[in-house]
C-alpha cells in the first residue's frame, strides 16, 4: 500500500468509528457499516464496559481484524534475520 493511502484510510477509519460523532446520528444502515471499521469495536467495548452492555458482537468483530492484520503481516512485511 502506498504512504499517500495511509492517511487518508486511517482518517476515514477514525471518522467512521464514532470518536468525533456518535454512530446513532446517521442512518442505520451506514452505521452497520461503519461498526465494521477497525476502531469501531475499541470503542464500542470501552462503552460495554462503562455503561455495561453485551461485549460479544465487537469481540468477534475486533477479532477479525487482528485475524487481518496477521495474516497481512506475514504476507506483505519481510522481514530479515538478525545476525
Amino acid at each position: 500500500m502506498g504512504s499517500r493511502l495511509r492517511l487518508p484510510i486511517l482518517m476515514a477509519c477514525l471518522l467512521g468509528s464514532g470518536v468525533f460523532f456518535p454512530l446513532s446520528l446517521v442512518p442505520d444502515g451506514v452505521a452497520a457499516v461503519l461498526r465494521l471499521l477497525p476502531l469501531s469495536p475499541v470503542l464500542e467495548l470501552l462503552r460495554a464496559g462503562w455503561a455495561g452492555g453485551s461485549a460479544v458482537q465487537p469481540m468477534i468483530v475486533l477479532a477479525v481484524w487482528i485475524g487481518v492484520a496477521i495474516y497481512a503481516v506475514r504476507r506483505w512485511f519481510r522481514w530479515d534475520p538478525r545476525r
